[in-house]
């Protein structure tokens, strides 16, 4: 509660500070004894900011006008004939709202852009494979490009890049993968048997296993190649099994499958491979 009358000091008195255009403007309570002593309520109604870019010229201004149009005539700003703006002058004003004014010719605009963050990936052999953790989250950064514009009759026929300062740089976002696979117990013929391959086709599915992955289960190879057999892609060994992509036996039940399929059976795969050293 104050005696002051005078709106500004009383504004500072509340602690509220005044801006450029800002209004303020005090009402009086209907009933003083309700209000506690009260006889009357300061309002303040603040100006909306507007990021005005005139030819080139970075300003702010604040206003209570409603339209564009309003705004640059308080502002006392006058555009030429052939003048554009980026906005119709009979656009609502908003708070935080960027204008350009352009005039034909050549001109130098600067504007800010992302910078993309990258992405960097760790492999941990102590986390199992589909292991996936963000540990740092990424976020971009920012540049300021100058580029230098020519616009005719308001449309812009023309843009080249001047320079660019990166003003804020980018956090690069670290993923932690796992690539730790559990092995079912056993050799490659105790893989072999459980994948139901007869023990008179060990030594070929060896030699092509061996040839294709150094049997390596999660073994990677040209073009998406995938897995003991190499499938291309991979996740066709899905039809066999969901767990395709760590389990050795899931992948030699598809191998087996595809030699039988394809070759009437592993010797004929075999043989192609011996031939074209691939199957």
């Amino acid at each position: 509660m104050t005696a002051e009358t005078d709106i500004n000091k009383v504004s500072e008195q509340a602690g509220v500070k005044l801006k450029s255009h800002d209004i303020a403007q005090t009402t009086p309570i209907d009933s003083f004894l309700d209000s506690g002593g009260i006889g009357q309520v300061v309002e303040i109604t603040r100006a909306k900011t507007v990021n005005l870019r005139l030819y080139g010229q970075r300003l702010t201004l604040r206003t209570q006008q409603k339209t564009i149009a309003g705004m640059l005539k308080e502002a006392n700003i006058k555009l030429g004939a052939s003048d554009t703006m980026s906005l119709p002058q009979q656009t609502g004003v908003s708070d935080g709202m960027d204008l350009q004014v352009w005039r034909n010719g050549v001109q130098t605009v600067d504007q800010v852009e992302a910078v993309p963050f990258e992405t960097k990936v760790i492999e941990d052999a102590g986390k199992k494979l589909g292991y996936h953790e963000v540990q740092t989250a990424g976020h971009p950064g920012k540049k300021t490009v100058i580029y230098q514009v020519n616009m005719q009759n308001g449309v812009e026929v023309a843009r080249q890049k001047i320079s660019e300062v990166v003003t804020e740089a980018p956090i690069a976002q670290v993923e932690i993968k796992g690539t730790k696979v559990e092995l079912p117990p056993g050799s490659h013929t105790d893989w072999m048997a459980m994948a139901g391959i007869a023990e008179s086709d060990y030594g070929a599915v060896n030699y092509i296993i061996s040839h294709e992955s150094g049997w390596r289960v999660t073994a990677k190879g040209m073009g998406g190649a995938y897995g003991l057999p190499q499938a291309l892609p991979g996740s066709k060994m899905g039809s066999v099994g969901a767990d395709w992509a760590t389990n050795p036996i899931t992948q030699l039940r598809w191998f087996k499958q595809y030699c039988d399929r394809r070759y009437g059976g592993i010797q004929g795969a075999y043989a192609h491979w011996l031939k074209y050293h691939s199957y």
